[in-house]
């Protein structure tokens, strides 16, 4: 390999990584925003019904549209997030076929021991598909079970206000 490709190779695999925590970072920042939104919803729900003395219509239909819109918010948020992910496997097995085209044919055992290491990522591009990095992530899975946690919430808070309507 040149030192023109190398240099090359390497830009590329850092400029994945930097991808990578930038994606890292938005995923986070979505969760947040959403929960952020999620509270605000709530709070001016509860705010509207403290402000009633009674039930009303209007009261009813504005918290209605209000946590709708919440829930609305949160399949978005999920939507955006799988997106996310995308991007993310994408940028992770750019990575890998980097990782694989600088240390495959190496000799050194150190290496070899190193390349065998999935649990830590370290997939080669020379493995099966499969075991390249796939679905949603453990991270997701938390912060997706946790936004349909809220999604439910408002979509009963909504049957609950017209029950008690």
């Amino acid at each position: 390999m040149q030192d023109s490709e190398q240099g090359f190779l390497m830009k590329e695999y850092e400029t994945a990584w930097q991808m990578i925590q930038k994606i890292d970072d938005r995923r986070g920042a979505f969760a947040r925003y959403y929960s952020i939104l999620f509270t605000a919803v709530v709070g001016i729900a509860g705010n509207i019904l403290i402000g009633t003395q009674d039930l009303t219509l209007q009261a009813a239909i504005s918290i209605s549209f209000l946590f709708f819109f919440g829930a609305l918010a949160g399949f978005i948020t999920i939507k955006i997030l799988q997106s996310e992910r995308k991007g993310n496997v994408r940028y992770r097995q750019k990575i890998n076929l980097i990782r694989e085209i600088f240390l495959a044919k190496s000799k050194d055992t150190a290496i070899k021991k190193y390349l065998k290491h999935k649990e830590l990522g370290i997939k080669l591009f020379s493995n099966q598909a499969k075991n390249q990095p796939q679905g949603i992530g453990q991270t997701l899975r938390w912060i997706f079970g946790r936004i349909i946690i809220q999604i439910v919430v408002l979509l009963i808070a909504i049957l609950a206000i017209w029950i008690l309507f």
